[in-house]
C-alpha cells in the first residue's frame, strides 16, 4: 500500500491548505531540540498575498488523512523573490511579544521557579519548572529583555 504525504495548515484557526496547494512550492519544518525554536518555512508562487506579521499558523503533517499536530508557529517575516516566489518564515516562539521588551527589575530572596513564574505570567506563558529549591539572594535584570534574562538564567543555573 502506497501512502501519500499530506499536510494541513491553519492560519488564525482558518484552514488555508487548499489555497496554499494552488501555488505551493515547498514546506520545510525543522523540529529543533533543547532551547532552539522550531521553524516553519513555506514557499509559494504567483500572486499569493503576504501573511500578517504575528499571524499564528498551526501545522499538521502525516500521510493520507492521518495527520499529526506538529505545533503552532508565529510569522516572523516574509520575502518576495524576483521570480515572484513568496517565502514565509515562522517560529514556534512568538518573538514579537513582550518577551523582547527591555526591563529593569531586581529579584530578591526568591526561587528561580518563582522568577520564571513571574516572567511567564507577564508574557502570558505557561511554566514547567522543578527548581523550587534553588533560591536567589539578589539578581538584577538590568536593561535586559525577559528572553535574554531567561537565557542567562538557564546558562548560569543549568
Amino acid at each position: 500500500m502506497v501512502r501519500t504525504p499530506n499536510f494541513k495548515i491553519l492560519a488564525d484557526e482558518k484552514d488555508v491548505t487548499a489555497v496554499l496547494l494552488k501555488e505551493l512550492i515547498s514546506i520545510s519544518f525543522k523540529d529543533e531540540a533543547n532551547d532552539k525554536a522550531d521553524e516553519l518555512t513555506i514557499k509559494v508562487g504567483g500572486g499569493f498575498s503576504r501573511p500578517q506579521y504575528k499571524d499564528k499558523l498551526k501545522l499538521f503533517l502525516g500521510y493520507d488523512n492521518d495527520l499529526v499536530f506538529c505545533g503552532s508557529f508565529f510569522i516572523q517575516g516574509s520575502t518576495r523573490e524576483k521570480n515572484n516566489t513568496l517565502s514565509i518564515s515562522a517560529t514556534s516562539v512568538d518573538f514579537n511579544n513582550t518577551l523582547k521588551e527591555v526591563r529593569d527589575i531586581t529579584y530578591e530572596k526568591i526561587s528561580i521557579k518563582e522568577i520564571c513564574k513571574q516572567i511567564a505570567e507577564r508574557n502570558s506563558l505557561e511554566i514547567k519548572s522543578d527548581f523550587d529549591a534553588v533560591k536567589i539572594l539578589s539578581l538584577a535584570q538590568s536593561n535586559e529583555s525577559d528572553l535574554h534574562f531567561l537565557d542567562r538564567l538557564a546558562k548560569e543555573y543549568n
